[in-house]
């Protein structure tokens, strides 16, 4: 083990040299003084960086939100919603209307059209793909 830990009366006055250079700015420092010891002083009598504000974090994350949305405008996504939710509307509105104006005769042309005769298979699938849909887009923004 090493019994002499604490450094060298020389390496010493070499730090503390360059700690009165840096304390009264002196630009000149004497030949002694490594230049090392002179940097580190320099650091450690400079102001810190000035702190990040509180709110960094939440507007990083804002940013980055915007951005994997589709860009600054978030103007695009909010008509892409009300188109769609418009769409979905009169989509409703047409099956309620197709359903009172033609009654049991269009349910029985649409099952005449389909391959087997049996329409509830076909309706557990669209259920299921409907079901499917709306699940992974529930997970996807439960994901972000």
């Amino acid at each position: 083990m090493n019994s002499d830990a604490r450094p060298h009366e020389s390496e010493w006055q070499a730090q503390e040299c360059a700690r009165a250079c840096a304390r009264h700015a002196t630009s000149q420092a004497p030949d002694a003084v490594p230049h090392a010891y002179l940097l580190v002083a320099r650091a450690l009598r400079s102001l810190p960086l000035p702190m990040l504000p509180l709110e960094f974090a939440h507007h990083v994350a804002h940013m980055a939100e915007i951005a994997s949305v589709g860009g600054e405008n978030t103007n695009s996504s909010l008509f892409d919603q009300i188109l769609t939710v418009a769409l979905g509307l009169s989509f409703g509105v047409a099956v309620v209307f197709t359903a009172v104006r033609y009654g049991e005769d269009w349910w029985r042309t649409s099952v005449s059209l389909l391959p087997s005769g049996s329409a509830l298979g076909w309706i557990a699938m669209t259920a299921a793909c409907i079901g499917m849909s709306w699940l992974t887009g529930r997970l996807r923004h439960l994901a972000t």
